[in-house]
């Protein structure tokens, strides 16, 4: 921002000196909440830019900047979250906006962000509570199928299993049943039978 632009007393969503952000934060459109912190101008003087630094009181830890210098700051005063005020120098480049008018935007995104991932937990508890009923049906079946297959084609099966392996059906789960190409074969014997039969 500008100088100008600036209010003493006034709260600024500002990037600290101390940490490594990308050019995105200095952009009031995709600046996020954990790029900044909320921080009161202390000052619209122009003192010596100290990256990195910051500090419990100003007394004689900063330094008025003297005419033509480049390397500037103003002072910038946030509390920490063990409630104590720390200052510091903040360049104008990284006070990105007032915290009042970036805050809503903040909100508003973290309600529907909240509001999706309550979504997908529903779809996913409905999906689970659909995957559970085709599991306990397998686990059911996995006695009567093969029974009520060795009774039908008169012998025991060389081969047949219930199974959910046979993969998803419109993303759910499926019950799968597997038996060998000669019972299968015994199977298509057997109901081509029933149907003469009938004929």
């Amino acid at each position: 921002m500008k100088l100008s632009e600036l209010t003493i007393g006034t709260e600024y969503a500002v990037i600290p000196s101390w940490t490594y952000t990308n050019k995105s934060a200095r952009n009031v459109d995709t600046c996020r909440e954990n790029d900044v912190v909320k921080a009161e101008l202390v000052s619209k003087d122009k003192y010596e830019y100290q990256p990195s630094q910051r500090f419990k009181a100003i007394d004689t830890n900063f330094r008025k900047a003297q005419q033509g210098e480049r390397s500037v700051g103003v002072l910038m005063k946030a509390t920490d979250s063990n409630g104590v005020d720390i200052y510091w120098t903040a360049r104008l480049a990284d006070i990105v906006a007032p915290y009042a008018t970036l805050e809503p935007k903040w909100t508003e995104k973290q309600l529907r962000e909240n509001a999706e991932a309550e979504e997908r937990k529903r779809l996913e508890a409905i999906k689970e509570a659909k995957q559970r009923v085709v599991r306990e049906y397998v686990a059911r079946c996995q006695k009567t199928v093969p029974a009520s297959l060795n009774e039908l084609i008169g012998r025991r099966c060389r081969k047949v299993t219930v199974t959910t392996s046979g993969g998803y059906a419109d993303n759910e789960l499926i019950a799968v049943v597997e038996i060998s190409l000669e019972d299968m074969e015994t199977l298509i014997e057997l109901a081509y039978q029933g149907k003469e039969a009938v004929a």
